[in-house]
């Protein structure tokens, strides 16, 4: 399907619609721009840690250093959610679960809810980043849909 560099594009266009829709809404600092973006690049490429791919790649030289920092913090919640997601890549196949949009949507969800619930002054920037990711990993899957199909009748 569509490489990271064409996901990447579409996480730059998904960046661009939740920035201008959202600047409507609310004042973006340039520190909260950098963040939506990143979470929009990340989420573009997030449904492919399924696979052997950049994305995998770059997710678990990642990962170890959080991991190491959650646990130093004594930051449970994040180790325990960072290893779980590393089980999970261990047991399912390609374009199945980091394919469906629900569980695209949900995870961020969860972890905004958690956010509100623990840092409740943080509630817009997390919502914006939030959604900048979900949209971000939406168009990877709307991108892989639009190949297979355009593909699909040649």
């Amino acid at each position: 399907m569509p490489g990271y560099k064409t996901h990447l594009i579409g996480g730059l266009m998904s960046f661009s619609l939740v920035y201008f829709i959202s600047k409507t809404y609310s004042n973006f600092s340039p520190k909260l721009s950098l963040f939506c973006l990143a979470a929009s690049l990340v989420g573009s490429l997030f449904p492919d840690l399924d696979t052997t791919s950049k994305m995998q790649y770059f997710f678990y030289i990642l990962l170890a250093p959080f991991l190491v920092t959650a646990i130093l913090m004594h930051h449970w919640i994040f180790f325990i959610f960072g290893s779980a997601i590393t089980l999970i890549l261990g047991f399912i196949k390609h374009r199945t679960l980091f394919h469906r949009p629900f569980f695209l949507i949900l995870l961020p969800t969860i972890i905004f809810l958690w956010v509100v619930m623990y840092y409740p002054q943080k509630i817009m920037p997390a919502f914006f980043i939030a959604l900048s990711f979900i949209i971000g990993t939406l168009s990877h899957v709307a991108l892989d849909i639009g190949k297979s199909k355009l593909f699909k009748h040649h």
